[in-house]
């Protein structure tokens, strides 16, 4: 048998065993691309196209997922929270959005580094579920022990958050009937 001949069972061997294998298998896309029916050259390449890319958008999508396992910033919590609340129907809630001007503002008075921005924004607002900044914790200069102290300051009070309340047409004075400490109003 010449080298030609050998090299042209080869192929039609593994032309055989890949219809085969897109004929049994689960993946149905194989079947798209390497059907032994007459197919035209053109929706197979387009089957080939769209495959590849979802695989290369799907790899993307993972290494970024596997990437924030890998640094523990997936963080799993139960919240329970709610147990404790003693909120009447109906209920308001107000959430404060970041403002990073402000923090930087509340730092530069209060003679604290610039460099605590971060840490302050993900502590007082909570906004990423995960204090990033936290792992790398360097105390007094990207975090502080006690930051309890630099949440309140940094929250603004019920009366700069709600300014103007009206209840059925007549003013109403929020910060009065309502306690933050209890989620709930009177």
């Amino acid at each position: 048998m010449s080298h030609k001949e050998n090299r042209s069972n080869s192929l039609l061997g593994l032309k055989d065993k890949i219809q085969y294998l897109s004929d049994k298998c689960g993946l149905q896309w194989l079947g798209y691309v390497f059907t032994p029916a007459p197919t035209p050259l053109f929706k197979r390449l387009f089957w080939l196209a769209t495959i590849t890319a979802c695989c290369a958008c799907s790899a993307v999508v993972l290494r970024g997922a596997l990437a924030l396992y890998t640094t523990d910033a997936v963080s799993y919590s139960v919240e329970t929270d709610y147990l404790e609340w003693d909120t009447p129907f109906p209920a308001l809630t107000v959430c404060e959005e970041a403002n990073p001007a402000w923090i930087k503002k509340y730092l530069v008075q209060n003679n604290l580094p610039a460099s605590l921005a971060t840490f302050s924004q993900e502590v007082s607002f909570r906004s990423v579920k995960f204090c990033r900044s936290c792992v790398s914790c360097e105390m007094g200069k990207t975090c502080v022990q006690n930051f309890l102290e630099l949440v309140n300051g940094i929250r603004k009070k019920c009366d700069e958050l709600l300014t103007d309340c009206w209840w059925d047409g007549k003013p109403f004075p929020c910060c009065e009937s309502c306690n933050a400490g209890t989620k709930s109003c009177n």
